[in-house]
């Protein structure tokens, strides 16, 4: 029998003497585990009082009276002190004593032994009539279980294993007890998913078990040099350390595979000397062999020595995978142009896996290749710097030169040559805001290339001084601002900060101001009283700076002065008129909230009546006046989870002034080609859209519309999209709007087209069968490189921190709503669910019931809370897709149960191809609080950080498939 904590034994023995009187004992012992203290405790009570103790004894033995059974000690006619036998005695180890008061007789042990102190254990209390004699008495007894951990595991199996191919350890420990200890194994410290069983055996010689346990373990390349521990343990053990076993280092071989297949060129010119070189890691040290044009393997001083080859060797941990490197050099001398030019291959074998191949074309000079990855780095209202990749150099030494100009001028302004491999630039002397194009030349001494890598930017707007135009006053005695000189022609506007007495740092006002005039901070810079007994304080500073509500670029801020010589006056001392205005305000107040409940609480029997039953909505937490989840919910860092009681002067001024362009197209321009796909109640259509760009230019298309047959809610969804998308301007990481036909049936949003699809279909289809997928883009592979995963998810935050900046909420984040461009490019798609203003907090749609559970944060599942943080938690899950290649989240998991362990803590573990440093940004995004999560802008900005330590943070090669195989269908009410 398995026993599991610490068990009490007792009996409880009720002795009639011979006269009749009646004697009650007990004798009781707790489990104990080796090592630790126990005590034995034997009670005992006269119930006639013409009986008195003659003797008290206790004893240890299989039976009362077996041969084996050991005399302890003995309370000779109620010694005070007892006599002790067979060395127990009261030193370090035993001590028996007893209370005359509470007639308890105790024997401690102090160091409980396994072999020497488990057993049974007897109690015999003997009484007689007091001045009589014929004593008569009875004993009791019980066992004593010691509980004892293994002897240290031992690990069997071979150290010398092969990548991806299974292998057996075994792990054995002995002389434990009881049999419900188990061994655990660990890979470098980190637990092993799927711990197998233990097994074990009662060893008859020591009454202990060995136990057992085998693991099938299969290697990655990662795992070489690493330590395998096995560890003895036991739920309730509670003294350390425990019996461990750490077996290693492995040495885990994989195949070879060349490194530095950039290096496709090689330009030279006649006579002088060419340098090819070839890279490969691996475990064994690969060996590189060299093909000449012909394809004849290539000899160190072959061809009268016009070949040298020269190899190097040394180990590589850099990628996180510890391997050998072979490095070989090809050199040919004297290079004749009618002999030498041509396609020269290395190959690298090590004997694991297969061979890999690469090929260098040696060629003459030529002039470089066009830079590429044109970035902007930094922008002001009077300067741009940006950054690009250097292509091939073309065989010399290569130099760049940076041009700009405005894209409304054709004037080319050129910077000085920039030498030493510096791949940035900062143009300045620039006008504000102002549309530049900025264009990178690569050359050499051959010559320029002359296409060169560009990009088209905006500098920031200027500050609104009275230089500009602008006339900005604050006056602290009414608390407000007042704003002249904006030319709303333009889409100017001012974006309003301030600094209240007694608060630290500034408060953004939200709304950009667009029209002249003069406004009252309280209600353009909404405060709360959250866990504040008074008022906010008084503001006392305002700053300021002017926006492009288009671009949405704004320039510095300043500081918003107040006229010279304006008196500042007290507030106004409290009054008995204050009182009875405060009164009067108060009692309005509560009116207003009785009315406002009651029309709530009519508004939601209506509802119920029309949908069916609903659950019971808490008024306090379900629903907010319209206008205020944009002041809780659209900006990061403002609180997301205050009471309607705790806003103060309410609006739905959002969007209210934002201007956009009138993108109305005609129909009749339009021609669909086909179908591109399909939902419940959507069709989206390729289409060629004639004029949308450039007059009489035909434009590859989206066309997002209804079927035949749509609900008139299905309608006023659509229409709700393409209200929000026009209000978003474009961002390069956000699907672009290009008109929409909405004056009759069937509706059209047009949107950009994207070629790739669907990231998350994108990322499927790139698996390569077998589940070996290499990490590179050459030739006909369709396979996704770390890099290219990790541009995707830079993307995609990047996107994201856009949609936030907007005070909008996406809702609906997920792979399958991010599209991809021709050039790789992702861009947030599928705005059907997202919110700006967001007045009914329920988050299924009324024309499509399914949820996307799996991506949706705790608080949006369980009590309807939609934030820019709760995005951040979808954006978690995506890269976690990403990782996986568009794998479904949970897996193995129902939604019921999905939901159940998400409560108690329960996030998906870190898949065994992803890096630390990225399995904690997806922990960061499943934060339980929402406050604790990082903002898209921090992870948009830690993940380029990322991606320029070139390193591999998705081995993709290490992928396997079958781990993320679905177990477990899709829920009626889910949306995947």
């Amino acid at each position: 029998m398995k026993m599991s904590g610490l068990l009490l034994f007792f009996v409880g023995i009720l002795i009639k003497v011979c006269n009749g009187q009646e004697l009650t004992m007990t004798l009781e012992s707790e489990a104990s585990y080796e090592g630790n203290p126990t005590t034995l405790s034997c009670s005992y009570t006269i119930l006639d009082n013409t009986y008195e103790l003659f003797d008290l004894e206790w004893f240890k033995g299989d039976s009362f009276t077996g041969p084996s059974t050991l005399k302890i000690a003995d309370f000779w006619r109620a010694a005070a002190s007892p006599s002790y036998y067979n060395g127990y005695d009261d030193s370090s180890q035993y001590l028996v004593s007893r209370d005359n008061d509470n007639s308890v007789s105790s024997f401690d042990i102090f160091n409980v032994g396994f072999s020497n102190d488990r057993g049974r254990y007897w109690c015999r209390v003997t009484v007689r009539p007091i001045g009589g004699t014929g004593p008569v008495g009875e004993k009791a007894s019980t066992d004593l279980i010691v509980y004892s951990p293994p002897d240290i595991p031992v690990i069997s199996g071979s150290l010398t294993m092969t990548e991806d191919m299974a292998t057996t350890l075994t792990c054995t420990a002995d002389l434990g007890y009881p049999d419900d200890w188990y061994l655990a194994w660990s890979n470098e410290g980190t637990p092993i998913e799927n711990q197998p069983d233990t097994t074990a055996v009662l060893s008859r010689t020591s009454q202990r078990f060995m136990f057992t346990s085998q693991l099938e373990f299969t290697p990655k390349r990662q795992d070489n040099t690493h330590f395998i521990t096995c560890t003895a343990s036991r739920a309730l053990w509670t003294s350390t350390p425990l019996p461990e076993k750490t077996w290693g280092p492995i040495n885990v071989q994989y195949e070879g595979n060349i490194t530095n297949k950039h290096l496709t060129e090689v330009g030279i010119g006649g006579g002088l000397t060419a340098n090819l070189t070839c890279i490969a890691k691996g475990n064994p040290e690969p060996t590189i062999t060299w093909l000449d044009p012909d394809g004849v393997e290539i000899i160190n001083g072959g061809n009268g020595n016009k070949y040298m080859v020269v190899e190097s060797y040394t180990t590589s941990d850099t990628d996180l995978t510890i391997g050998n490197v072979t490095t070989s050099t090809l050199s040919i001398w004297a290079v004749d142009p009618q002999v030498d030019y041509g396609v020269y291959a290395c190959n690298s074998n090590n004997g694991i896996g297969q061979a890999d191949k690469h090929e260098i074309i040696v060629n003459r000079t030529r002039v470089p290749d066009q830079p590429t990855g044109v970035v902007l780095t930094d922008q002001t209202s009077s300067s741009l710097a940006v950054r690009w990749s250097a292509g091939y150099d073309g065989g010399e030494t290569q130099w760049f030169h940076v041009s700009h100009k405005k894209t409304a001028d054709s004037s080319e302004t050129f910077s000085d040559m920039i030498e030493g491999g510096v791949t940035t630039y900062n143009v300045d002397g620039l006008e504000s805001y102002t549309e530049y194009e900025i264009q990178v030349y690569a050359e050499n001494d051959v010559g320029r290339n002359p296409s060169p890598g560009s990009i088209l930017e905006y500098t920031l707007p200027g500050v609104p001084t009275s230089d500009s135009g602008f006339t900005l006053l604050f006056d602290s005695n009414e608390g407000t601002v007042k704003i002249d000189g904006l030319n709303a022609n333009n889409g100017e506007c001012i974006q309003l900060e301030v600094k209240r007495e007694g608060i630290s740092g500034w408060a953004s006002c939200g709304d950009c101001i667009e029209t002249n005039g003069t406004f009252t901070l309280s209600y353009w810079c909404l405060q709360t009283r959250k866990r504040r007994g008074r008022a906010i304080g008084d503001v006392e500073m305002v700053r300021a700076k002017l926006c492009q509500l288009t671009s949405q670029l704004c320039g510095d801020f300043i500081n918003v002065m107040e006229p010279e010589n304006t008196p500042v006056t007290n507030p106004p001392v409290s009054s008995t008129t204050g009182t009875a205005v405060g009164v009067t305000v108060g009692v309005i107040s509560i009116a207003l909230i009785v009315v406002f409940a009651l029309g709530l609480f009519f508004w939601s029997k209506k509802n119920k009546n029309r949908n069916g039953p609903a659950e019971e909505i808490n008024l306090t937490t379900q629903r907010k006046p319209k206008g205020l989840e944009q002041k809780r919910y659209g900006l990061e860092g403002t609180a997301e989870y205050q009471e309607v009681a705790d806003i103060v002067e309410p609006t739905d001024r959002t969007y209210a002034n934002v201007l956009f362009k009138d993108k109305s197209f005609p129909r009749d321009m339009l021609k669909i080609i086909k179908e591109l796909g399909h939902g419940a109640f959507g069709e989206v259509f390729l289409a060629e859209a004639t004029g949308i760009l450039k007059k009489s230019k035909v434009t590859l298309v989206a066309v997002k519309t209804l079927k035949e047959g749509a609900s008139q809610s299905d309608k006023d969804d659509l229409l709700r999209e393409l209200d929000l998308m026009k209000k978003l301007p474009d961002h390069k990481n956000v699907v672009r709007l290009m008109g929409f036909s909405v004056e009759q049936d069937p509706l059209y949003i047009i949107v950009e087209y994207l070629s790739k699809g669907n990231l998350k279909d994108l990322m499927k289809d790139s698996r390569v069968k077998g589940t070996r997928v290499y990490g590179n883009l050459h030739g006909a592979s369709k396979s996704l490189s770390s890099g290219d995963l990790m541009k995707f998810a830079n993307d995609v935050a990047d996107g994201m921190h856009y949609i936030s900046s907007q005070k909008c909420i996406h809702r609906d984040l997920a792979a399958r709503n991010v599209l991809v461009a021709q050039d790789m490019t992702c861009k947030v798609s599928d705005f059907g669910l997202a919110r700006d203003v967001i007045d009914n907090r329920v988050y299924e749609r009324k024309s499509e019931g399914r949820l996307p559970l799996r991506w949706m944060a705790l608080e949006s599942i369980l009590d309807e809370m939609y934030t820019t943080k709760s995005d951040v938690w979808s954006f978690g899950v995506l890269l976690w897709e990403i990782v996986t290649l568009g794998a479904r989240p949970y897996p193995t998991m129902s939604a019921k149960l999905m939901l159940k362990q998400l409560r108690i803590g329960f996030r998906m573990p870190q898949p065994t191809h992803c890096q630390e440093e990225l399995y904690e940004m997806m922990l960061k995004c499943w934060e339980e609080e929402p406050d604790r999560r990082p903002t898209f802008e921090r992870i948009a900005d830690e993940l380029r950080q990322m991606r320029e330590l070139d390193k591999d943070y998705i081995v993709v090669n290490a992928y396997e498939e079958t781990i993320y195989a679905v177990t477990i269908p899709d829920g009626e009410q889910e949306k995947c």
